[in-house]
């Protein structure tokens, strides 16, 4: 009997499969090139003379809306005109009574897209009756062009508070149809 061992030979290291490295740089690729393709378009619409005057007449459209209603901040016009009433039992005649006694800062009452001087009410206020529905519109701003070209888009903001664009509902939704008689 003999006592011989057979050498062993040695197993060669596992390598990952050509398949995986393959998607591994498809998946690179694929990620750089949609990369590239967004800073494209960003640079293409921030470049775009159309592009920046509807951001920007977005962005004055936005402050607006703080001007009429802002839940951070009572110092807003519909907080105002609530304060207001609640101390004269009516409403004012005039947005401009607001100020001093129940708006800080006069700047709310003018629209940030007015191009008028800063001291001027911007805004189109109708006095309500103190039992007017709350959807009764009290303050308009109709400054707000978005496209060149198109009607301005019209902010109102209603007696019980809420801000609507023309068009759309308190709930940013298309508004409800009228109903015959409205």
């Amino acid at each position: 009997m003999t006592n011989e061992t057979q050498p062993v030979e040695p197993t060669a290291p596992r390598t990952k499969s050509n398949c995986l490295v393959a998607v591994g740089i498809t998946c690179l690729v694929v990620l750089i090139v949609g990369v590239l393709i967004v800073l494209w378009i960003v640079r293409l619409l921030t470049t775009n003379p159309a592009f920046k005057q509807a951001y920007g007449g977005a962005k004055l459209m936005a402050e607006c809306q703080l001007h009429l209603q802002n839940p951070n901040s009572k110092q807003d016009i519909s907080d105002a005109l609530e304060r207001y009433r609640t101390r004269n039992s009516r409403y004012p005649t005039a947005l401009d009574e607001l100020y001093p006694d129940f708006l800080e800062d006069r700047a709310v009452l003018h629209c940030p897209a007015d191009p008028r001087p800063k001291d001027v009410v911007s805004y189109d206020y109708t006095q309500p009756a103190v039992d007017a529905p709350g959807k009764t519109v009290v303050v308009e701003c109709k400054r707000h062009v978005i496209v060149e070209g198109q009607p301005p888009w019209v902010l109102m903001l209603r007696k019980d508070g809420q801000v609507m664009r023309s068009g759309y509902a308190p709930h940013g939704g298309p508004a409800e149809p009228k109903q015959p008689g409205e």
